[in-house]
């Protein structure tokens, strides 16, 4: 399986570019205020070939985070995923 792993130069980049909030945008245009729990996100999910780069990653925050790998993995996979990482399995 393909790292996890983020350059820290990388890191950087994403955090100065979305401006250290969520970038999720709504149906109406409304970008998510969140400045807190902030993860990097894969747009292209690494389990599907992305790549670890500045243009792949973006910041939102866990809600969001979690609802776009829903929306790409399906709600069953991410609660075993979410339960697994709870005891210590991943």
């Amino acid at each position: 399986s393909p790292s996890r792993y983020i350059p820290a130069a990388v890191r950087r980049q994403v955090w100065e570019r979305d401006g250290g909030r969520c970038t999720f945008v709504d149906a109406e245009g409304n970008r998510c205020p969140e400045r807190r729990f902030l993860e990097f996100e894969h747009r292209v999910p690494l389990a599907k070939g992305g790549a670890s780069t500045a243009e792949n990653i973006r910041l939102l925050c866990r809600a969001h985070n979690q609802a776009a790998a829903r929306r790409e993995f399906g709600s069953r996979f991410i609660e075993r995923r979410i339960a697994a990482a709870r005891e210590g399995n991943e």
